[in-house]
């Protein structure tokens, strides 16, 4: 769920960069509907992204599909930047530093032990398979969290599958 002032502020950023106010009733049903799709975390980075990324116009404003690609993109970025731990073989990087995400999603790839076998050319295709995993992961916690199933964190991890 979205704090309503993390919502407000991330708003009033964007409604001033694009130079669009929206009508109480079109900002009600935008926050009703990104409400449901991603919680404060992912609206802040989608809200950023969009700032960084989008030329603003009063004609250009961002829909709830722009908000969720651009929070879908951002987690895409952070399953990336996990699989590089992962991957570096030559430094045995402590592993205990990935989120919860990355832990199960290279559980679900075969373990690190198994990438240090497979032959170079098969990397890649351990990083699409490792960063599909990771975007299944976190969609099935973003979808647990919305419909308020209790838990911290990606609820029983290890069942999902």
């Amino acid at each position: 769920m979205i704090d309503p002032q993390v919502y407000a502020k991330e708003m009033a950023l964007l409604q001033g960069w694009f130079g669009k106010e929206l009508n109480g009733l079109v900002d009600a049903a935008l926050f009703k509907s990104l409400n449901e799709k991603m919680d404060s975390e992912a609206f802040s980075l989608a809200c950023r992204v969009i700032f960084e990324q989008t030329k603003p116009s009063p004609f250009n404003f961002p829909s709830c599909k722009d908000f969720v690609e651009a929070a879908r993109g951002s987690v895409e970025e952070k399953a990336s930047q996990e699989w590089l731990i992962v991957s570096d073989f030559t430094s045995r990087a402590d592993l205990s530093q990935l989120s919860e995400f990355a832990k199960e999603a290279l559980r679900r790839i075969g373990g690190r032990s198994n990438l240090g076998m497979l032959p170079t050319e098969q990397i890649p295709f351990k990083k699409k398979e490792f960063t599909r995993e990771y975007l299944s992961i976190e969609a099935e916690a973003r979808r647990q969290s919305v419909t308020g199933i209790a838990g911290s964190g990606p609820r029983g991890l290890h069942a999902v599958r």
